[in-house]
């Protein structure tokens, strides 16, 4: 945990998902957003590594927005899903990016909607059998 973030950076900017792993699973964090550390990955495409990042044990903040947004930007749905699944709120994102202004081109949009969607569908099963409008 006392080295520096930057190692985060040069093991993402070189797609080493072994190293990258490794300084996750000892503690290492990016400071502030996650966001510098997946975009060298889908930028690269190499979207499969930033899920296992995140699987390993990178952390995300719920408000988290700049790593979402990085990976919409960058056509990457399954990131996506990984950082709302690990605890970015896309409520608090559509917010955020509105407040921006900085539109989304017609994939990233394809992406949000189905984000969307997704999440509309697992909240709709989390809320359980319902008996005459009562949620049991």
């Amino acid at each position: 945990a006392a080295a520096p973030v930057g190692l985060l950076h040069d093991a993402a900017k070189a797609c080493d998902l072994h190293t990258l792993t490794n300084l996750v699973r000892k503690g290492l964090q990016p400071d502030g957003s996650a966001a510098p550390v997946l975009h060298h990955l889908i930028a690269r495409s190499r979207e499969w590594m930033a899920v296992e990042l995140l699987r390993a044990g990178l952390q995300v903040r719920g408000d988290d927005y700049e790593a979402l947004d990085a990976c919409l930007r960058e056509h990457a749905p399954a990131a996506a899903e990984a950082l709302l699944e690990y605890g970015v709120e896309l409520d608090g994102y559509l917010a955020w990016a509105a407040e921006r202004m900085e539109p989304l081109d017609n994939r990233a949009r394809e992406i949000l909607e189905e984000l969307k969607i997704q999440q509309s569908q697992a909240q709709h099963q989390n809320t359980g059998p319902e008996l005459r409008g009562m949620s049991l």
